[in-house]
């Protein structure tokens, strides 16, 4: 029953990161700061004037989905890491919905 539950969470996880990563691949740095997102209210922790740790994610995402590490290591150090786990987890949702047992056998 564990298992099952974890498997379904997997899955669940690795959808939000598929979208995640595939708006990060389709996605420019022009549109970034152009389209919706500039749009958006700042960040509380910014408007203070303190650091926030997930300034500049967007952008290092996608950087990191054109191949750009330098540059998104520059927006913000935790986005490659991110990016990483990010595909690790749509990985694993993939092999977990391609086994061949059923989810319930797990």
């Amino acid at each position: 029953m564990v298992r099952r539950a974890f498997a379904a969470v997997a899955v669940v996880l690795a959808c939000v990161a598929a979208v995640l990563l595939t708006a990060a691949a389709t996605l420019d740095e022009g549109s970034l700061d152009s389209g919706m997102l500039s749009r958006l209210p700042a960040c509380p922790a910014r408007l203070s004037g303190g650091a926030c740790a997930l300034c500049g994610m967007s952008h290092s995402l996608v950087a990191m989905a054109h191949g750009d590490w330098r540059e998104a290591r520059r927006y913000n150090a935790a986005g490659p890491w991110l990016f990483g786990a990010l595909v690790f987890q749509t990985a694993l949702g993939v092999a977990i919905v391609s086994t061949r047992r059923r989810v319930s056998r797990l």
